[in-house]
């Protein structure tokens, strides 16, 4: 049965889930290519080094597998050229379902829409207040006029 390979828990920050296929060849030369649930990696190694061919032909072919999920992106970095950019890069949150928006505005060149439709991403919580203060300045000023 095929589960879902976003279901794994890595066991630290920065290690890499294992790849949720593994192809080998059985006792009689066939290619195999079974979906291995991150739960498992480790047993099915174990099969494959002692060549247990049945143990392993019990696990979902790979071509049964739905494709895993697509992810979206969470971020786009762009500089603003022309009149209205600065020449500053800048970095954006994209929330799931905007990176279509996104695009469309980046393409258009529409700098000003980008930055009041979606938030500047700065990793330094203190910068990023900075920011959002020089934001309302000038929003404030230009309701003055």
């Amino acid at each position: 049965m095929c589960s879902n390979p976003e279901d794994s828990s890595p066991t630290g920050l920065n290690s890499v889930p294992p790849p949720p296929m593994l192809s080998y060849q059985d006792g009689n030369g066939t290619l195999r290519e079974i979906f291995v649930p991150a739960s498992r990696y480790e047993e099915v190694l174990r099969l494959h080094e002692k060549q247990d061919w049945k143990a392993l032909s019990q696990f979902s072919p790979w071509s049964d597998c739905p494709p895993p999920p697509q992810r979206h992106p969470d971020s786009m970095t762009y500089t603003p050229k022309g009149s209205e950019g600065d020449g500053k890069r800048r970095t954006i949150y994209l929330p799931q379902g905007t990176a279509e928006r996104a695009t469309l505005l980046f393409v258009h060149e529409d700098w000003a829409a980008l930055e009041n439709e979606f938030e500047i991403y700065i990793e330094n919580e203190h910068a990023r207040g900075v920011e959002r203060m020089r934001k309302a300045r000038e929003d404030q000023a230009a309701s003055q006029r």
